[in-house]
């Protein structure tokens, strides 16, 4: 949207579909979501625990939007 926003994100992979993305657990969405790395202007690491997701949960919401798995 163009917006700035600040996410507390459990990260589960990196993809390079055409830039590098940041897939995460996003908790305040409470669901996986797609983060450009160019995007992100500062991280920093948090003393909790990050939430799993599984790679079959991943590419099942994310994996058509990279074209290079069979997503929703």
């Amino acid at each position: 949207k163009g917006e700035d926003s600040q996410r507390e994100v459990s990260p589960q992979r990196l993809v390079y579909p055409e830039q590098l993305v940041l897939d995460a657990w996003c908790h305040l969405r409470e669901d996986v979501r797609a983060f450009a790395l160019d995007s992100i202007r500062r991280a920093e690491i948090l003393e909790k625990r990050a939430k799993d997701v599984s790679e079959r949960s991943l590419n099942q919401v994310l994996g058509s939007g990279y074209g290079i798995f069979s997503g929703n």
